[in-house]
């Protein structure tokens, strides 16, 4: 059966309206506040936007690279897993599931919410509720779904569409204000460099700035997961991820100067609705709400292309694992329904339970680390001669990539610096992927077997039956934990304080009830975990000898607690 692919303006609008996001219109709030924080330089302000712009573009050519030696979809997924190994691209495609594009969904979604909130102010009144945001972002995602829902060519005509739409409202702001803003409102900034502009350059401040403008330009790689549903990969993804880069630069260079054009660095600085505060220094109220509504178009485009990219990261999973076998599936016109529907539950559990900031800090750190490894591998596809006359080589290699490398390894030392528990939660997250790699054949009837054989202290076990239930109880646990900190956030805000002191206890005690459960057959299969060398049951009162034996292997022969059972092992 032959399915619809993506066309050059596809791939070349998806990146455009993944990185045109909320980036742009927060970043310069905070640049032009003092120092240590900001550089409040105009010159200093557009060459550090000029150079996020040169950085996007050295990994982007890396990423042409990488992407036409393999010519797959799933992106870091499948590039990882051919360069280093499968169990790299495993953690990448499970962090990409749940913070690269669902975390991604839902803060573009709950942005487009705040910036729709004048509008609802107007028609529904000013007295709304305050998690209406979160309604109208979760509105938004079930809408794109849909449309994704009607497989490649909707979806791809949607994105041309509202990424159109999205270019031309940018064109509209950034030339409006020289038709409509008079000489005594606008700033009167000098672009020139001034006395400070090339010591501001030089300064630390210059650089923790240099970190908030590359999360702005992130999303120039989002053809590449595509690119086995793409028409003509070794031309068409080159060209999106390049041309997409480079138009992005030249906009974002264009808004940035619009914005200090418009406006004083007294009425930018702190601020984080950007496009709002401009608008309505140049038009009317009436209009500026016309324009808030743009906005949320705007950021509804970069929704649908992470709903484009996203899914197909799940499906090669399901082509690759049988614990995701269920995402594998598409219909008829390309959409993979099951990997779209689990994309939009995640994103939805998201948005219902942390709010815009929270997604934003634990995305930024996540998502550096494994382009990082991506780019990192151009070094290692020419080292193994992986690519062939097809391969689009980097430009200006290897200086390109050593300097997006480097640009990448301050952002997550900065990161990392500034907040520790962001790299906390990040390897907590890449570390809950890789347990699910450990026991990805082990299937559920297996649990259940040692459910049956709770009280069964004769035979043996294997290390990797032993390992798997215990990692297995390990994720259920964290899941019911997960669980409690969701509910007890969600009902937090019950006026009814004994009710809710009722659910919170009751919740507690099946909680400990549940874990000591899930426990019992673990004393079982120690037992026959200490059989499987041959050592008598008593030993797992050991502790340290007791570890030592359930990681190694046991007999390979059988012994008087029966035979080996090596062959899954």
């Amino acid at each position: 059966m032959t399915f619809k692919k993506y066309s050059r303006s596809v791939a070349t609008n998806m990146v455009i309206a993944n990185m045109i996001g909320t980036g742009i219109f927060t970043s310069i709030g905070f640049q032009v506040m003092s120092p240590p924080i900001g550089i409040p330089d105009p010159f200093a302000i557009m060459f550090i936007w000029f150079i996020g712009g040169i950085f996007a573009l050295c990994g982007a050519t890396a990423y042409a690279e990488v992407a036409t030696t393999f010519r797959e979809s799933g992106g870091e997924y499948t590039f990882l897993s051919k360069i280093y190994h499968p169990v790299v691209g495993f953690a990448s495609g499970w962090v990409s599931i749940i913070v690269g594009f669902s975390a991604a969904i839902a803060a573009l979604a709950l942005a487009s919410g705040d910036y729709l909130m004048p509008i609802m102010n107007k028609l529904l009144g000013a007295n709304l509720p305050e998690f209406t945001p979160k309604i109208v972002a979760i509105s938004l995602i079930l809408l794109v779904t849909f449309i994704q829902l009607g497989g490649v060519v909707t979806g791809g005509l949607f994105q041309n569409i509202i990424t159109s739409i999205k270019l031309l409202f940018i064109v509209v702001l950034i030339i409006s204000p020289f038709f409509f803003l008079s000489d005594e409102t606008r700033s009167n900034v000098s672009f020139a460099p001034s006395d400070v502009s090339w010591s501001t350059i030089c300064s630390l401040p210059f650089a923790g700035s240099l970190v908030y403008v590359m999360f702005a330009y992130s999303g120039w790689n989002s053809s590449s997961y595509i690119a086995g549903n793409m028409e003509n990969p070794k031309k068409n993804l080159p060209f999106s991820l390049v041309t997409g880069t480079a138009v992005v630069t030249i906009v974002y260079l264009l808004l940035t100067g619009v914005f200090m054009y418009v406006c004083t660095f007294d009425e930018l600085r702190g601020k984080i609705a950007i496009g709002n505060i401009v608008i309505s220094k140049v038009f009317n109220e009436q209009t500026a709400l016309v324009f808030a509504g743009l906005f949320a178009v705007a950021l509804v485009s970069g929704i649908n292309a992470m709903f484009i990219a996203g899914p197909r990261v799940a499906q090669r999973m399901g082509h690759d694992y049988r614990i995701f076998s269920f995402l594998k599936g598409q219909t008829e016109k390309g959409a993979p329904v099951n990997a779209i529907l689990l994309q939009t539950f995640i994103s939805v559990v998201i948005i219902l339970l942390f709010d815009f900031r929270m997604i934003l800090q634990y995305i930024e750190l996540t998502l550096s680390l494994f382009c990082l490894l991506t780019v990192v591998g151009v070094f290692v596809i020419r080292a193994r001669k992986l690519g062939d006359e097809s391969t689009i080589k980097t430009w200006g290699y290897p200086f390109t990539p050593i300097l997006f490398i480097g640009v990448t390894l301050w952002m997550i030392f900065y990161f990392a610096h500034l907040e520790p528990m962001r790299l906390v939660w990040t390897l907590v997250t890449i570390l809950f992927g890789l347990g699910i790699y450990f026991i990805r054949n082990y299937s559920r009837k297996l649990y259940i077997e040692a459910f049956k054989n709770s009280f069964n202290l004769k035979g043996r076990t294997n290390r990797y039956e032993y390992w798997s239930f215990f990692i297995a109880n390990i994720y259920l646990t964290m899941l019911g934990f997960v669980l409690f900190i969701s509910i007890n956030k969600l009902i937090s805000n019950l006026e009814n304080v004994n009710l809710y002191h009722l659910i919170v206890s009751i919740f507690i005690i099946l909680f400990y009830l549940s874990l000591l459960i899930i426990q019992i057959p673990l004393i079982a299969l120690s037992v026959r975990r200490m059989h499987d060398h041959g050592k008598s049951g008593w030993y797992v009162f050991v502790p340290i000898y007791s570890l030592i034996l359930s990681l190694q292997k046991g007999d390979l022969k059988r012994n008087i607690y029966g035979d080996t059972l090596q062959l899954e092992d």
